[in-house]
C-alpha cells in the first residue's frame, strides 16, 4: 500500500493488470503495519481502517473511533500510535476500545516493529524515542 503526491491511496497487486488498485481513500497520512494492516488519516482529521481483501478485491474502510482528529498515524508491532492535532501523543487501547492520551507533545510518530513509539518532538523537533511509554 502507498499513497500518490495528490493523497490517494494504492494497493500494489502483482496478479492484476496495471498492478495498482485505487484503494477508494484519500489521506494526508498512512500507516501500514508489518501484518498489512492499513490506517489513513484524512485531511479533516479522522482516521480509518483497511479491512477488506487484502488483493484489493474487496475495498472496505471503516473509519476508526471519532473521538480523535489527528494528523499523523504510527503503527508496529501490537502497537497503534497517533498525534492528534493539537500535538498530543495517543495510543490506541483495546482494552477501552478507544485512544488513551499518553505524555508528551509531538510533530510526528512512527512505531519500530516492538511497538515503541519514536516521535518528532513538537517545537524542538528533537527525535524521541518511547514517548508516551
Amino acid at each position: 500500500i502507498g499513497a500518490n503526491p495528490i493523497a490517494k491511496v494504492w494497493l500494489y497487486n502483482p496478479s492484476v493488470e496495471g498492478k495498482w488498485i485505487d484503494m477508494l481513500q484519500d489521506g494526508k497520512r498512512l500507516g501500514v503495519a508489518s501484518n498489512g494492516q492499513a490506517y489513513v488519516v484524512r485531511e479533516d482529521g479522522t482516521i480509518w481502517h483497511y479491512i477488506g481483501a487484502r488483493d484489493g478485491s474487496n475495498i472496505e474502510w471503516v473509519e476508526v473511533d471519532r473521538s480523535l482528529r489527528a494528523r499523523d498515524i504510527g503503527l508496529g508491532g501490537p502497537s497503534i500510535w497517533a498525534v492528534a492535532q493539537d500535538g498530543s501523543v495517543h495510543r490506541w487501547s483495546d482494552a477501552v476500545n478507544d485512544w488513551q492520551q499518553t505524555s508528551g507533545q509531538a510533530y510526528e510518530i512512527s512505531v519500530d516493529q516492538n511497538g515503541y513509539a519514536w516521535a518528532i518532538e513538537a517545537g524542538t523537533r528533537r527525535v524521541l524515542r518511547g514517548i508516551g511509554q
